[in-house]
């Protein structure tokens, strides 16, 4: 298996305790084990698999599925009966972005947890559950500015969004990281998001 031969590797490089650990057991993991916790990751469900090798598990997927989706012709894409599910995966998006581009202008794109497409969705909408009442933007005064939370009153969702003409080299993934400190404030008001960046998943020590 392609992570086992990864996570061998790694395991050699100057790391902090924990991930060397963490790598080791990975390299020496059974395959059925290591399938039962991919599926689970893919379900959303991150028991029964151990939580220091969630981000490492989880990072791997993302490789895979990211090959997959890039094999695809775009012709035969079609958008899911829930328009805020990738319609290549069925993953919920990390984030959206307001585009730049002359044909796309301001147009909300969502980019896949999973396997990184990107795909329209109407602005001022839920992402989770369709509403379009109740929709409210937060963000943190003089942090970010480029970087805004879509609140839902209905589910209590929110989603990120990145306003690629404050900042074009905005990343949904890297970003996202970036800005959890609008997380943080988010999570403490009761707000929860949909899709888990895997970066921000750590080893336990």
């Amino acid at each position: 298996m392609a992570l086992r031969q990864i996570a061998k590797a790694f395991a050699s490089l100057p790391l902090p305790p924990a991930s060397r650990v963490a790598l080791t057991r990975l390299a020496d993991m059974d395959d059925a084990v290591l399938d039962t916790w991919a599926l689970a990751l893919l379900r959303g469900v991150q028991q029964p698999v151990d939580p220091a090798l969630v981000p490492f598990l989880a990072a791997a997927l993302q490789v895979y599925w990211v090959r997959m989706a890039a094999a695809l012709e775009e012709d035969g894409l079609q958008p899911l009966e829930a328009p805020g599910l990738c319609p290549v995966c069925g993953s919920p998006p990390i984030a959206g972005t307001l585009r730049l581009e002359s044909h796309l202008y301001r147009s909300r794109y969502l980019h896949c947890s999973l396997c990184a497409t990107a795909w329209h969705l109407v602005r001022i909408q839920c992402s989770h559950c369709d509403a379009t009442d109740g929709i409210r933007y937060q963000s943190i005064d003089g942090h970010f500015p480029a970087v805004s939370a879509e609140t839902c009153e209905k589910c209590k969702t929110y989603i990120k969004i990145m306003n690629m003409e404050k900042d074009p080299e905005l990343d949904p993934v890297a970003d996202d990281v970036t800005s959890i400190a609008l997380d943080i404030l988010l999570g403490e008001a009761g707000w929860r998001r949909t899709a888990i960046n895997p970066a921000l998943l750590t080893p336990e020590e």
